[in-house]
């Protein structure tokens, strides 16, 4: 792989073209494709992967074996609509398997996206509108480390009601699929990196 920084296009670009690009330059970086344009996204820090870590290590052991739902790390991008491709730090997908080569998917039941330093209140307010917009998704969790407070957003009686919880500590159920987030163990996973 070449390490040297890829061209970006200069945009818009739909989200296939953002995925042929991906593909093509060889770069691994990580990218986004938000309003049709590329944004890379910065380094990760320690207390961000221990985070995002414990997020995925506490999902993928509550599925059980020969469930239809699976859990994904970044590197799995959630495909939104023709401008907007976002890769959030763990996600949850019931369904049909996807297959080897898939790089991205457009049905997420979960999304949890752990905030970094570079993060904004409105970028991830912008995150957490539009990850909405996906039918499929009924929980997006929004983990602010430095804050240390856990925003939880989820579908109410009607499809167009949100009800959005706050947390500081505690557990947090997410159903469907039936997964509990221990955010004590979550924030002690970054505080002890």
């Amino acid at each position: 792989m070449d390490s040297s920084a890829p061209d970006i296009p200069e945009g818009p670009l739909t989200a296939d073209e953002f995925l042929a690009w991906r593909e093509s330059c060889g770069f691994e970086g990580r990218f986004e494709l938000v309003d049709g344009y590329i944004a890379a996204m910065q380094a990760e820090r320690n207390q961000h992967n221990g985070a995002k870590s414990e997020v995925y290590f506490q999902v993928r052991s509550q599925l059980p074996s020969g469930s239809p739902c699976r859990a994904y790390t970044d590197g799995m991008a959630v495909r939104l609509h023709d401008g907007h491709l976002f890769e959030p730090d763990a996600m949850i997908r019931c369904g049909d398997p996807l297959g080897p080569d898939a790089t991205h998917v457009t049905d997420p039941i979960v999304v949890v996206e752990v905030t970094s330093p570079s993060n904004s209140t409105v970028e991830m307010s912008y995150k957490r509108s539009e990850y909405l917009k996906i039918p499929s998704v009924e929980h997006v969790v929004i983990i602010a480390l430095k804050q240390r407070v856990v925003f939880h957003d989820t579908r109410g009686p009607a499809p167009d009601h949100i009800l959005t919880r706050v947390y500081r500590a505690g557990k947090l159920h997410l159903d469907p699929p039936d997964v509990t987030l221990d955010l004590d163990a979550i924030f002690h996973a970054a505080e002890t990196v």
